[in-house]
């Protein structure tokens, strides 16, 4: 009796850690997946569909199962460990695409829409800040004053000196929000004439990289994250705008706590600027470069730990192709540009630029012969490592201005 009751307890236990060992299991698979139509999936076989819609193809391969989907669209898949734990994943299944590698830098000129408030300011000798009286922040942009839209700090000046100490209607965008008030500007003696203490301005401009273009349509996407403006903060948002061709003509290296930067003279215009979001910038070529390599987009379910290579023309001339580390891959519920963890590995790139530095952002990165993401981000104390985003990310807002 006693020798059954120390069985049963021992085969209670290990019900108890196969139970432990399927929910740990189940926990690390993401509840959304992105697959290619047709390219197989490998998940452990314990991990197994347990109802599925039709669409895909399921094959056991050793220890692993292979989930083929053979239809594009959006799924919901039961998946379960040893039949007793469940979980449900939403599967996004889309068509293979292969685009064009950037690497290439460009020069961009961004312009806002209204003006951007970069300063608050009371007005010397009167006591005065109209601006701030009025409940105007850094960060804000001013869209139209009097019902007439502001196409630049000019525009603003003379609206404010042809009011002649009239109050005026403003118009004021706030991140998502916008709202009216009004401010009334006062004279300033010394500069004879009128006033409201607001700095502003309505351009943006710096250096990036661009990651893919679409050959079909002439879209690219560059840098994997937002343009902010460097006085404020904010996320600029665009109304218009160019990039250029980039000569780089110095390049600051990055040390632990400092930075590094690259420093250029743009050229000709050669595309234009549609959209600055939360993934990058998005917009149309003038002319589609015809020697650009195709290649094979992959989804983020494709990308793994270990080497990859990234390509940047940094040093001059075409892109070139660099040894880097994917170190760790991030899984999170909101898309974000922090997909990956990557380290500089190449020499070559390390002498040059120290490690990640501003300017590469946008650096395309290929892993096994597919295009998985590009840089976004250095760590300050740490230049050689970094992140990076899904390719997938930018793909999205990509095809958004089709």
């Amino acid at each position: 009796m006693r020798v059954l009751k120390r069985t049963l307890k021992f085969f209670g236990v290990l019900v108890l850690l196969a139970v432990i060992v399927q929910c740990g299991c189940l926990s690390v698979l993401p509840s959304e997946l992105v697959l290619l139509r047709g390219e197989s999936h490998s998940l452990p076989a314990f991990v197994a569909p347990k109802a599925t819609e039709d669409g895909f193809l399921l094959k056991k391969d050793g220890r692993n199962l292979e989930i083929t989907p053979t239809e594009a669209g959006a799924f919901h898949v039961d998946f379960s460990a040893f039949g007793l734990v469940k979980k449900t994943a939403t599967v996004n299944v889309i068509e293979p695409q292969e685009v064009l590698l950037g690497g290439q830098s460009v020069g961009i000129k961004m312009y806002m829409q209204g003006v951007l408030v970069v300063g608050l300011s009371e007005i010397p000798g009167t006591g005065r800040a109209p601006g701030k009286e009025a409940g105007i922040r850094e960060g804000d942009r001013i869209l139209s004053v009097d019902g007439t839209a502001l196409s630049g700090s000019d525009a603003l000046g003379q609206l404010v000196e042809a009011a002649e100490g009239n109050t005026l209607s403003l118009t004021v965008a706030r991140e998502t929000e916008s709202f009216e008030t009004t401010a009334t500007p006062v004279f300033y003696p010394d500069g004879g004439r009128y006033m409201l203490g607001i700095w502003v301005k309505e351009s943006a401009a710096g250096i990036g990289t661009v990651t893919f273009s679409v050959p079909e349509s002439g879209v690219y996407a560059a840098l994997g994250h937002a343009i902010e403006d460097a006085d404020t903060g904010q996320t600029v948002s665009a109304s218009g705008g160019t990039v250029t061709d980039c000569e780089i003509v110095y390049i600051e290296k990055g040390e632990d706590g400092v930075p590094g930067a690259v420093r250029g003279v743009f050229g000709e215009d050669i595309g234009t600027i549609e959209k600055n979001t939360d993934m990058g910038l998005c917009g149309t070529w003038n002319e589609v470069a015809e020697e650009s390599v195709r290649v094979p987009v992959a989804v983020s379910s494709q990308v793994k730990a270990g080497t990859a290579t990234l390509y940047s023309d940094i040093a001059g001339g075409a892109p070139v192709a660099y040894s880097v580390e994917i170190e760790q891959i991030l899984h999170r519920k909101n898309p974000g540009t922090k997909n990956m963890v990557i380290r500089i590995t190449d020499e070559r790139l390390l002498r040059l630029t120290g490690g990640i530095i501003q300017g590469m952002s946008g650096s395309p990165i290929v892993q096994n012969g597919k295009l998985v993401g590009a840089v976004t981000h250095v760590f300050v104390n740490d230049p050689t490592r970094g992140y990076g985003i899904f390719i997938e990310n930018m793909l999205a807002e990509a095809e958004k201005i089709k």
